[in-house]
């Protein structure tokens, strides 16, 4: 079974190459599955409004292309005949993770450009030994000089972007350069196209709401919200597979919190990773505590006043709104000795109002402690350095293909 997947990839390997020599079409940009990852939707929406001269598409790996039509938007399966024509053709990948998301056997010739998902303290890919050793059973070192590992991670390990997203040079330097092998010129160093609606108008988020959310997100912010006082939002990092007992070691209890938040008329949003399970009809008995399962939540995080998080980059996005955030630093040393490694030292480059037990994070909540980050401005400077810039990627990315 080994023997004929690497066989599958060797020939998924040759048709890349194969593809370099296809004809593309600079104005015509794929972009990776707008359901559920932030930059590479809102860039998508920035296109498909005020780029009328670029073609966008919209490849998808199951069977969300059907709701992106019903939006306005074009989008095809990757299968597809539409999906592998328009695969073949376009001049530009547009990705928030590898060419995976799109089709990397037909990636070759593209500008490939990754916007990656987060500016935070974990080391992904070339920076993480913990990861590769957990995921593969192999060291980074082992994976660099084998044949087979070559062919077989070709597109998650071995193909470098064209371009990339950073969001300061400080990132730029000591996150991106290493964890892409890219050089420091290869970067458009701007904001990040989710984060634009931290600064619009209500009125503007909600017109937008309306048209590209699900109508649980308009009830959401419209009629949910608006009846409490404060509203707060967990959204823990995702730790291993197969770890979905994280609120249990986490010690959270429910029925307390529930009673805490009701005596202050307070709201308790619950966002976890995909990939982390919770009974949702168990969730539904409590009053102010609610379950979300939208993958992007970015347009709800202006509708919040605390973030409660750990090890997540939303931490850093959370920042640029100046408002309270708690680290609920649970596993912290399990974390670090077990999980993932960090790029940066976590205490110096997270500052804040730390709760390392549920009792901790239930009496910030009842104390309604101000949780606001007093180092802020440090952090801003050195995470988003580049975020006012006012940079258009749309045209960095023209300018560079």
């Amino acid at each position: 079974m080994e023997y004929a997947k690497f066989v599958l990839k060797l020939t998924g390997y040759f048709i890349y190459h194969v593809s370099k020599l296809l004809p593309r079409n600079k104005n015509k940009w794929c972009f990776d599955d707008l359901q559920s990852l932030g930059n590479s939707r809102f860039l998508y929406i920035d296109v498909h409004e005020n780029h009328r001269d670029i073609k966008a598409v919209c490849i998808t790996r199951d069977r969300s292309h059907r709701e992106l039509r019903r939006l306005g938007f074009k989008a095809c399966h990757w299968l597809s005949p539409a999906g592998i024509y328009h695969c073949m053709t376009a001049g530009v990948y547009i990705v928030t993770i590898n060419t995976r998301q799109i089709n990397p056997y037909l990636s070759g010739g593209v500008l490939y450009v990754n916007l990656w998902h987060g500016n935070g303290l974990k080391a992904c890919i070339w920076n993480s030994e913990k990861h590769a050793v957990a995921t593969y059973g192999k060291s980074l070192e082992q994976i660099a000089s084998s044949f087979y590992y070559r062919i077989a991670l070709f597109y998650t390990y071995f193909r470098k972007p064209d371009l990339a997203l950073s969001t300061s040079p400080f990132l730029t330097e000591h996150l991106f350069a290493p964890q892409f092998r890219i050089p420091r010129e290869k970067f458009i160093e701007t904001n990040y196209p989710r984060n634009a609606v931290f600064s619009w108008k209500k009125d503007k988020l909600l017109d937008f709401i309306r048209k590209y959310e699900p109508e649980t997100t308009l009830e959401l912010v419209q009629n949910i919200i608006p009846r409490f006082r404060k509203v707060y939002i967990y959204m823990p990092t995702w730790r291993n597979p197969g770890d979905d007992n994280m609120t249990v070691r986490s010690g959270m209890d429910f029925s307390r919190l529930n009673d805490t938040l009701r005596q202050s008329n307070e709201l308790f949003i619950l966002k976890f990773h995909p990939l982390i399970k919770i009974d949702t009809d168990e969730m539904s008995r409590y009053s102010n505590i609610k379950v979300i399962d939208r993958s992007d939540v970015y347009t709800i995080l202006p509708y919040t006043d605390v973030l409660i998080t750990d090890y997540s980059s939303v931490y850093y996005d959370y920042l640029l709104m100046d408002r309270e955030i708690i680290l609920f630093c649970f596993d912290l040393d399990e974390y670090l000795s077990n999980t993932r490694e960090l790029m940066f030292d976590y205490e110096e480059y997270t500052p804040g109002v730390r709760a390392a037990s549920f009792d901790e994070l239930l009496s910030l909540i009842e104390k309604h402690a101000d949780c606001h980050v007093r180092e802020r401005d440090r952090i801003i400077k050195l995470f988003w350095e580049s975020y006012n810039n006012k940079m258009d990627i749309v045209h960095a990315i023209k300018e560079r293909q």
